[in-house]
């Protein structure tokens, strides 16, 4: 306590800034929370709209979304509740694990010319021409850059609580 202060008003004062910072977490996880449910009922809606040609890009989608959803809730309950610091590092391969999860969201739902129990001759003959270095073709580059947006993530994950090293087990924050 502070010389004139009372015990009481110190008490006060910390109960009121802890419901200030409560609040604030709650309208994160609020927000993270709907975002999760509101991009995972639109792509229920695509699905039922749409009868899928091939399921597993549906699922692939989904599994993308809540990976990319949850990797941000992360970062965003870390850096706003628990005022830790992000790195330039780990923003920049943030960054490019976006890019390269939307670069590749992109090929495979709008390039490639997926067309399962058809044999190899006829899939050829139904391909889209080929778009990097004449050689691959939209469904390439869905491999190419979702091998990148894996490698990213697992390599965010990694180096994402790099800071924490110098404190102490018993006084890192678990959420």
């Amino acid at each position: 306590t502070f010389p004139g202060q009372s015990r009481e008003a110190v008490v006060s004062t910390q109960s009121t800034g802890f419901r200030m910072k409560w609040s604030r977490v709650c309208g994160i996880q609020r927000c993270c929370g709907a975002a999760a449910i509101l991009s995972n009922l639109f792509i229920l809606i695509a699905i039922m709209s749409s009868p899928p040609a091939d399921f597993t890009v549906y699922l692939i989608t989904v599994y993308v979304v809540n990976l990319l959803l949850y990797i941000t809730h992360y970062v965003l309950i870390k850096t706003l509740q628990y005022q830790e610091s992000i790195r330039t590092t780990q923003l920049v391969v943030y960054a490019s694990m976006v890019i390269a999860w939307v670069m590749g969201m992109y090929y495979l739902l709008f390039e490639t010319s997926i067309a399962p129990g058809i044999a190899p001759a006829l899939s050829r003959e139904g391909a889209k021409s080929c778009l990097i270095l004449e050689m691959f073709d939209g469904h390439d580059a869905w491999h190419f850059l979702s091998a990148l947006g894996m490698f990213l993530s697992s390599f965010l994950i990694l180096i994402l609580d790099d800071g924490q090293n110098d404190i102490q087990t018993s006084h890192l924050a678990v959420f």
